[in-house]
Parts: C-alpha cells; sequence; structure tokens
C-alpha cells in the first residue's frame, strides 16, 4: 500500500493511504469583484487576503480509517498537511488547521440497500 497523504501533527504522522483518499480539492476563500467595461475585458479585483481551502474525501475502508480521521478533528490545532505525498514524498506542503463546521459523512445507498462504502468529507484552512 502507497501513502498517498500525510498530515503532521504534535503527536506524529497521521497516513492515509491511496485507498482510503476519494477526493482532493483545493479552493479558496476570497472576496472578488468583478466590474464590467463595454470598451475593455471585465476586471476583476479581489479583495483581501485569498486563504487556501483543502476538502478531503475519505472513504471508510479499513478498519483504522476512521480511527485516523478523528485523530485530525481533535486535534484543534495547526497541522502540516502533505497534499501529494505519494508522488512529491513529502516536498509539497501546506499548514492547515480543521473546520469543525466543514465535516460531513456519507452513506451510499443502491437499490435502497445500504452500500458498504462510508465517506467522510473534512475541511482544512491554509492557516500561514
Amino acid at each position: 500500500m502507497t501513502v498517498g497523504i500525510r498530515f503532521t501533527l504534535a503527536s506524529g504522522n497521521v497516513d492515509f493511504y491511496d485507498d482510503e483518499v476519494k477526493s482532493i480539492t483545493d479552493d479558496y476563500l476570497h472576496d472578488t469583484e468583478v466590474q464590467e467595461n463595454q470598451e475593455t475585458k471585465p476586471y476583476v479585483y479581489n479583495e483581501g487576503q485569498a486563504w487556501s481551502v483543502f476538502k478531503v474525501e475519505f472513504i471508510e475502508r479499513l478498519s483504522t480509517t476512521k480511527a485516523k480521521i478523528d485523530q485530525l478533528i481533535d486535534e484543534e490545532a495547526e497541522m502540516t498537511f502533505y497534499y501529494d505525498y505519494a508522488y512529491s514524498g513529502g516536498t509539497n506542503s501546506s499548514t492547515v488547521i480543521f473546520l469543525p463546521e466543514g465535516k460531513t459523512k456519507r452513506y451510499h445507498y443502491k437499490w435502497g440497500e445500504k452500500d458498504a462504502t462510508v465517506t467522510h468529507k473534512l475541511t482544512f484552512l491554509q492557516s500561514s
């Protein structure tokens, strides 16, 4: 199994394998104003600083996956997120903090029956 992503917490590393990670998206929280002009192209004005927001969807595939997710939720401090650990070997990272209001747990159903797959979507805000 290959480590896909890594979180470094005060207590040590929390590694997630490739098959435990469904998706990672990197969005930006930013107030934006678009000014249109009939003679020139629109001007986009960004107000304030942009903060990167990582949304990670985990698949509860292994018996240890939920415990690792709980470690991230319970950390309540900054952590280092290696978002492409499998490819970069730990050279690309961001300092993040967990956003509690960005947590979702999804159960999947097929033909009215509960599927074995449970996913957890967590949101992390770039903190520095």
